[in-house]
């Protein structure tokens, strides 16, 4: 990736800051998730933002090559139109007009029928580590795609006060994509490309926090996070079939869960299990119909503990740990700085 970043004036031959970033090669991996094009198996990473970095890009690893390498799948804004970090700006684009690096979270996903990265919501922004934006920013990854207009798919609806890195989940045949805002979930429409119905009002606070992921084949919206009176790493689901989403809380039972907040959370469709990671050493598995959970018996070196909050970032997976089809496994980016960890389950 580094011919691109000097290419493009956002740091040096030595992967000096030169203003637009305190570690470049944190990059996207500070507070960020990523994204999976199933078709070939690319794993994506956008992000940064905060006081870490200040490129757009969005940096790839090809998994069913022999030697996979990082490399930028979407190239970075030209140091012209980036904000430095003496800009004291708390904006959602650039001066070029490009979405503006941010602790994306849960927000980038890949839409299979349009070939593109999807980005639901701006956590807080380079280079002042402030805002919240709900706008719907993307960029085609045809060859030489670059980034829609500011709002091209919309603005997604949200109440005062949620969480900054609130959890976003994407129908895997649809492609709608669920949006949560304190006690709301929201839809956006695929076959539109706009936001659409507000699907649920729990009536209570912190239901953006957490992971989620849609079950597909029982259509409904699982969620692990805090639940009032009852704990961070409570796991539920909202019954997709209803309108309103109805929720349940799962009957949970065996080992119990930890930490919610940053988890990355999959389907895996041939288990028909859920895998559940919190940059500790175990994979939890989780009965879709019974929600017993277990850990997954594993074999070769697991990831670091806490891996990801080494040389910056949080101690979080988020939406780097994705289910590839391809390869019947999961993959686990913890951090820039430590291997890609995948484990065939199939």
């Amino acid at each position: 990736m580094l011919a691109d970043l000097v290419a493009a004036g956002l740091t040096d031959r030595n992967w000096r800051d030169i203003g637009f970033g305190t570690n470049p090669r944190t990059g996207t991996f500070t507070f960020s998730g990523g994204a999976l094009r199933k078709s070939d198996s690319m794993l994506m990473s956008f992000g940064g933002g905060g006081r870490t970095w200040g490129g757009n890009e969005v940096r790839a690893l090809a998994l069913e090559t022999d030697a996979p390498r990082w490399f930028c799948i979407v190239k970075p804004s030209n140091a012209s139109g980036v904000r430095t970090n003496q800009s004291n700006s708390s904006a959602f684009y650039n001066p070029d007009g490009t979405p503006v690096s941010r602790h994306s979270y849960y927000a980038p996903q890949y839409n299979a029928g349009r070939d593109e990265l999807i980005v639901y919501g701006c956590g807080p922004v380079w280079p002042m580590d402030k805002g919240k934006g709900w706008q719907v920013d993307a960029i085609p990854l045809a060859s030489g795609g670059r980034w829609y207009p500011a709002e091209h798919y919309g603005r997604m609806y949200a109440r005062a006060g949620g969480y900054e890195g609130n959890w976003v989940a994407q129908h895997p045949v649809t492609g709608d994509v669920y949006f949560p805002s304190s006690h709301l979930i929201q839809l956006w429409n695929n076959a539109t490309g706009q936001p659409d119905a507000i699907l649920a009002d729990t009536e209570w606070v912190d239901v953006d926090r957490g992971c989620a992921l849609v079950d597909p084949l029982r259509s409904r919206l699982v969620r692990i996070g805090p639940r009032p009176g009852m704990g961070d790493s409570q796991i539920g689901y909202f019954d997709l079939s209803k309108r309103p989403a109805a929720y349940r809380d799962a009957p949970a039972s065996g080992l119990p869960l930890r930490r919610a907040s940053g988890a990355g959370f999959v389907h895996d469709p041939v288990l028909d299990r859920f895998l559940y990671f919190t940059d500790l050493e175990e994979i939890y598995v989780i009965d879709p119909t019974t929600f017993a959970v277990s850990k997954l018996p594993t074999t070769g070196t697991p990831p670091v503990a806490y891996g990801a909050g080494v040389n910056g970032g949080d101690t979080a997976i988020m939406s780097r740990m994705q289910y590839v089809p391809n390869l019947k496994g999961v993959v686990i980016a913890q951090a820039f700085d430590k291997p890609v960890y995948f484990l065939r389950t199939a």
